[in-house]
């Protein structure tokens, strides 16, 4: 008597489930769709943070010193953020916060906060523009 076929077509539709299964959580641990590489590094992804908040801070000094405030996110356990890059022209401050995270490494969708003041150094009496990454805000300078 030939034995019931039954069982090897459960231990299929198990193997397909549990590959499946596999498949989905490594699609998952993928990289960030709003990851962009702008780097050089083939080793290595670089983008910009995604910025949740600017404050402007004014110290009451001589003269007088600005702080941005910038809050953002890292989107998972293998990104960290790099030293922010700032630039000024005239009354313009521009500020890079990149991320960088190994290439083709599955990581945990861990998301953390970015916090860091950001000295912007002697402002005069004036109006001011502060992009930082993709977020911009303007202050006035009395």
């Amino acid at each position: 008597m030939a034995p019931p076929r039954r069982g090897k077509r459960f231990g299929w539709l198990l193997f397909g489930t549990a590959l499946l299964l596999i498949l989905t959580i490594l699609f998952t641990l993928r990289t960030p769709d709003n990851v962009r590489d702008v780097g050089g590094d083939r080793n290595v992804e670089r983008y910009p943070i995604q910025i949740v908040q600017i404050q402007l801070r004014v110290m009451e000094s001589f003269p007088v010193q600005g702080v941005a405030d910038v809050r953002g996110i890292i989107p998972d356990a293998c990104s960290s953020a790099r030293e922010p890059e700032v630039t000024r022209s005239d009354n313009t401050f521009t500020i890079k916060i990149i991320g960088e995270r190994p290439r083709d490494r599955a990581c945990a969708q861990v998301i953390r906060e970015y916090q860091r003041n950001i000295p912007l150094g002697a402002l005069q009496p004036g109006d001011y523009v502060l992009h930082v990454n993709d977020v911009t805000t303007r202050f006035h300078i009395d």
